[in-house]
């Protein structure tokens, strides 16, 4: 008999499948190998793309970010494949994003967790929840304050390194964009007659 998992523990799973392989590049002496970067990538280096985000300037970067994964699961609360995929998804989108933007180089999980904030405030908000409204809002103050003024001094210094805005504007075209496309795109309904004629 098959015994369906329960979507907390799938999301638990979700969450340190993300902290496992943040872990392993962040242990790894040749950590900047999995960095993204262009030049890596058009040399041959295809796995950057995807690693990049998962790579981290020091272990307080990478926990801060994968502090931001645990609230997000515990605030919007989603399927565990959902969640699973949707990692998956902003980690491509993001980094397609940045090369095509002409970037040089990307590290970090914020861009995906900007992506996932943003995509489930979203629909939180286009399914009625008034309270994603201020989420997204924020959300949005944020990002908006942090592209016109830059970040502070203290958390440059704190995560070893620039933080690359550019990845969560990115972040957040990518998630409008899909969702745009998806409501005009994929929700339509076939009519009654036409069912009838090709079924």
């Amino acid at each position: 008999m098959n015994k369906v998992i329960p979507n907390t523990h799938g999301l638990i799973i979700v969450n340190l499948v993300v902290v496992l392989l943040c872990l392993f590049i962040e242990l790894d002496l040749n950590t900047h190998a999995y960095a993204w970067d262009v030049t890596a990538f058009n040399e041959g280096r295809w796995w950057v793309f995807v690693t990049g985000s998962f790579t981290h300037f020091n272990a307080i970067h990478a926990a801060l970010n994968l502090m931001g994964l645990v609230v997000i699961t515990a605030l919007f609360k989603p399927k565990a494949l959902e969640l699973a995929m949707a990692i998956v998804l902003a980690t491509f989108g993001v980094s397609a994003g940045m090369y095509v933007l002409g970037a040089s180089s990307y590290i970090g999980l914020s861009g995906v967790l900007h992506a996932l904030f943003c995509f489930y405030a979203l629909r939180g908000v286009i399914n009625g929840a008034i309270e994603n409204k201020i989420l997204l809002l924020g959300l949005l103050l944020k990002v908006g304050n942090e592209t016109l003024f830059g970040v502070t001094d203290r958390a440059i210094w704190l995560i070893g390194g620039e933080v690359n805005t550019q990845a969560h504007l990115v972040a957040l075209y990518l998630v409008v964009v899909g969702v745009i496309a998806k409501m005009t795109c994929f929700t339509f309904e076939i009519p009654t007659k036409a069912k009838e004629q090709y079924s």
